[in-house]
């Protein structure tokens, strides 16, 4: 009986990510946009015949997503953020692997500006948050895969640019699902994060720049070295 169970919440935890996906489309082909209603619970339950537990899934993956808001009593609405950044976070339902060199590309781009501004910006506050994260350096799978997401996304954070850090955050989490399984996510390479690290303590943006070019592109090339499925 439990395995049972198990199958049916496995299925229709599918279902909903079909959904979900489907619903992002609408988005992505601009037949809802950013501020719109999206279809009542009754009315997504007849226009895709599935239950209505599967739509409240979709729904509720949608919101974690950050694509749309719930508003009680009103209903669903497509969150009111620029398009581009609505289709960032729409793609992580479904990321492409055939996508990575473009996004190594935009991380090159944005990160080393990011580097340099943190040399330039950062406060003691953010020295201690930087320190203190990779202090969490070789720790277990979950936790090294966590540390490198909040290491970039700090910063980020400390860059003093909102947008910027936002950006970051959505492409490291655009990039996790793809390579998530990989032996990347498990490794860490201290000594070009130390030389990120240092180079911001010492206020240097050139140096920062230059280590964060160095960090991605060393990342970049592990990782097109083993195989995602690794």
């Amino acid at each position: 009986m439990l395995l049972g169970t198990q199958n049916h919440i496995k299925e229709r935890s599918k279902l909903a990510e079909l959904i979900a996906e489907r619903m992002g489309e609408w988005v992505s082909a601009r037949d809802v946009k950013p501020g719109d209603r999206l279809p009542s619970e009754p009315e997504l339950v007849a226009h895709f015949g599935v239950a209505r537990t599967v739509v409240r899934e979709a729904l509720s993956k949608l919101r974690a997503l950050g694509v749309i808001e719930v508003h009680q009593g009103k209903g669903a609405f497509v969150a009111q953020l620029p398009v581009e950044l609505l289709f960032l976070r729409i793609r992580r339902l479904k990321p492409q692997e055939n996508e990575l060199e473009n996004i190594w590309e935009l991380r090159e781009i944005l990160e080393s500006r990011i580097a340099e501004l943190a040399a330039e910006r950062r406060t003691r506050n953010d020295m201690t948050a930087l320190e203190d994260t990779m202090s969490q350096m070789g720790k277990p799978t979950e936790a090294g895969v966590l540390w490198d997401a909040a290491f970039h996304r700090c910063l980020a954070k400390a860059a003093r640019n909102p947008v910027l850090e936002q950006m970051v955050f959505e492409l490291v989490s655009l990039v996790g699902p793809i390579i998530g399984n990989s032996k990347i996510q498990r490794q860490t390479l201290p000594d070009e994060i130390r030389a990120i690290l240092e180079a911001v303590r010492d206020s240097d943006p050139n140096r920062a720049r230059e280590a964060m070019l160095n960090h991605l592109r060393q990342r970049k090339r592990l990782f097109e070295a083993l195989p995602v499925s690794a």
